[in-house]
């Protein structure tokens, strides 16, 4: 059981970035939906097959030689291994959900930190959104999230484009605002510091956070071909950066040429893939939610039947 839940788990971490290729091919609201999903539910699966793992080692420890040796025949041989194994998993176990509240933190106070440095300066209306605009001469723009979201651009932002392209900008920006993406590059931010050592984890939310920019750019863009090619000009003249973490930024460097290709043509997402996209997902969560409920069912048995087991 513990094989095929860390199996499940890995994969399910794995996926996006496996599956990237396809992911250009469907609506980027609908990848990155399903991206998040997937690497939650991977780490949900990763943080229960660590807990199995480590169980029997902490049970006996606390005196429950006779619970773990009346249950063996009922939940098998749950620790391959001995009490160093078992003690390293169980702080493993204790590590993992430790560090990615630690990464959501950083996130937050990431966020934080340019809340207060826009605090106070005044704001326009810009494509009917509230802007702030900062004194620098590079081209940046960006979205500020938590309680209070906010869109700061640059002065050399606003120089750099036309009208037309600033309205791009805005609505780039305010698709952010509108979808709460500063939780999704949390959580992102959380699962990197969390599973640091899972490996090409960062491959799969690379294409996450490709996935979000994408998103709020089909957003700015509408539904028109010349929508597009203002978003992509602006992108294209934008100042590349590098953002800290739970920021999203128009001008993000990791994320330029995947968007500039995708903007150059149009979003052709038909109903036939859109549906198999919506079964794949069901189908892979499905599989996840069922094998980590199996371990759970397993957990459960443990811990609170041990009057079964005695008898």
């Amino acid at each position: 059981m513990l094989v095929v839940l860390a199996f499940v788990a890995v994969a399910l971490l794995l996926a996006p970035g496996i599956a990237a290729r396809f992911g250009r091919r469907v609506h980027p609201a609908d990848w990155t939906r399903w991206s998040i999903g997937s690497l939650i539910a991977g780490a949900v699966a990763l943080e229960s097959a660590l807990v199995l793992f480590a169980l029997p080692t902490v049970l006996r420890a606390l005196g429950a030689h006779a619970l773990v040796a009346a249950c063996s025949r009922m939940t098998g041989s749950l620790m391959p291994g001995g009490p160093i194994v078992g003690w390293s998993t169980a702080a493993t176990s204790v590590l993992v959900p430790a560090s990615f509240v630690v990464g959501m933190v950083r996130a937050q106070r990431a966020n934080g930190s340019l809340a207060r440095c826009v605090a106070g300066v005044a704001t326009v209306s810009v494509a009917g959104h509230r802007v702030a605009f900062v004194p620098l001469e590079s081209a940046v723009a960006l979205t500020v999230g938590g309680s209070s979201p906010s869109i700061v651009l640059s002065s050399g932002m606003r120089d750099a484009l036309s009208d037309e392209e600033l309205g791009a900008v805005v609505r780039h920006e305010a698709a952010h605002v509108a979808h709460r993406h500063d939780l999704y590059l949390g959580v992102l931010n959380g699962l990197e510091h969390a599973l640091v050592l899972v490996p090409r984890l960062r491959r799969s939310t690379d294409t996450v956070r490709c996935g979000i920019e994408r998103w709020a750019d089909e957003d700015a863009a509408g539904s028109s071909l010349e929508g597009r090619r203002l978003v992509r000009a602006a992108l294209l003249r934008a100042v590349f950066i590098e953002v800290p973490v739970g920021v999203a930024a128009f001008g993000a460097v990791a994320t330029i040429m995947e968007r500039a290709a995708a903007l150059s043509v149009p979003l052709n997402v038909s109903r036939t893939r859109r549906r198999l996209m919506i079964i794949a997902m069901s189908s892979v969560m499905i599989i996840a939610a069922s094998t980590t409920a199996a371990g759970g069912a397993q957990l459960w048995r443990v811990l609170v039947m041990p009057a079964f087991c005695t008898r």
